[in-house]
């Protein structure tokens, strides 16, 4: 059987629950299109939140592509403040729990978990002092960023008005459930940066 059979089914699969998604919680599911991939959209506080599917080369020819599931929202910002969050590696959170690390939060489950970067310290440990919000964070996301370009890449169009949450967990998404999880993970983003005066967003 052809290596790759599998991933093709793990995208059957992932679709077919983005379509179970949709007819669930009233999503807008828009399907395959002319270069276009099949995305779920939901608005949020005057914000389009985009989901789809993501299969990228490796960089090995022997090894099978890199599958993400991702998250798009743009939303009004009011400053230049970015950051990144990240799952670490095993290797990186024993480097981390045996050598030296400045906590982001205090939280040492979150701060040995996760790889934290931002333009602004002191407004990131802001963004992460809510604890219900690190427990989402910590349920649902690889990586999370936010920064001002609608996609990744140098040449990507900057954005001056407007920043973008980016949100990614490795492999496809098989359950509704877990897309819940996901949407919650930049919604609770959106209302944390709201809250702490980094994005201008209606009640």
């Amino acid at each position: 059987m052809s290596p790759f059979v599998p991933i093709f089914e793990l995208m059957r699969r992932g679709l077919e629950t983005m379509k179970d998604y949709a007819q669930a919680r009233g999503a807008e599911y828009q399907p395959f299109g002319f270069l276009k991939t099949p995305k779920l959209i939901r608005t949020y506080r005057g914000c389009q939140i985009t989901y789809f599917l993501k299969s990228e080369s490796s960089g090995d020819n022997n090894s099978p592509p890199l599958l993400t599931t991702n998250i798009r929202a743009p939303f009004p910002n009011t400053s230049d403040f970015t950051f990144s969050i990240n799952h670490r590696s095993k290797v990186a959170r024993f480097v981390n729990k045996h050598g030296k690390h400045s906590a982001e939060t205090g939280d040492t489950e979150f701060d040995e978990s996760f790889s934290v970067r931002s333009s602004d310290p002191e407004m990131v440990r802001l963004l992460l002092s809510d604890s219900a919000y690190r427990d989402v964070l910590k349920r649902s996301v690889a990586g999370l960023r936010i920064d001002d370009r609608k996609e990744d890449g140098l040449l990507n169009k900057r954005f001056k008005d407007v920043h973008f949450v980016k949100f990614f967990v490795y492999g496809f998404i098989t359950e509704v459930a877990e897309i819940d999880l996901a949407f919650d993970c930049v919604e609770r983003t959106l209302d944390r940066l709201a809250q702490i005066g980094q994005a201008r967003l209606p009640d």
